[in-house]
């Protein structure tokens, strides 16, 4: 009995119709229609112009960050930038490896960088991207990485057109794995 192999998408030339940016699509972002009734989803849709000048800063920040993502394979380019308890804003962008598992997502390279600079305490991010008519939200891994230091930290996924929605890490991710459900012996 002969089986046909079955093809990674990877594996030889891509078609046309399967560029990096579907793959990338498909397994590394969770999306949600602009249009999508955002209270049905734990989302709640915000106006820019009435947000605390701290999380229009952040936004900025993000909007900003985004313009330098390393992303030549799948042109998919994140922003994010953290608000620290102290006031510190911490920015971050996307970062591809050609062995695409490898890739940095933009949330985790804030975190990254904010710890580096001894900031641990956060209380929000924005994460901005363009998607047309979907809104871009962490992926598992990012959200694992966010609740590991603040589960009620609220996120604003936003559009470079200030498109926006609010959510929490604790909406993004309930029944998180965090620090307090482990102890450790010393």
């Amino acid at each position: 009995m002969i089986t046909q192999k079955k093809q990674w998408p990877l594996d030889g030339q891509l078609s046309k119709r399967r560029s990096l940016q579907s793959i990338f699509e498909q397994n590394k972002t969770v999306y949600w229609p602009s249009s999508a009734k955002m209270g049905d989803n734990h989302q709640e849709s915000v106006k820019y112009d009435l947000l605390d000048s701290s999380v229009k800063t952040i936004i900025n920040k993000a909007q900003a960050i985004r313009e330098k993502a390393y992303c030549p394979y799948s042109k998919f380019a994140v922003g994010a930038a953290l608000l620290c308890e102290d006031g510190t804003i911490v920015d971050g962008c996307n970062v591809e490896n050609v062995s695409y598992g490898l890739t940095i997502c933009a949330e985790r390279a804030a975190i990254c960088k904010a710890i580096s600079q001894e900031q641990k305490s956060f209380k929000c991010i924005a994460i901005c991207a363009e998607m047309e008519d979907y809104f871009v939200s962490p992926c598992g891994a990012c959200r694992q990485v966010l609740a590991e230091f603040n589960t009620g930290m609220e996120v604003y996924l936003c559009k470079p057109n200030n498109d926006i929605v609010k959510t929490s890490v604790t909406k993004l991710l309930p029944l998180s794995f965090t620090p307090n459900w482990v102890s450790f012996s010393t």
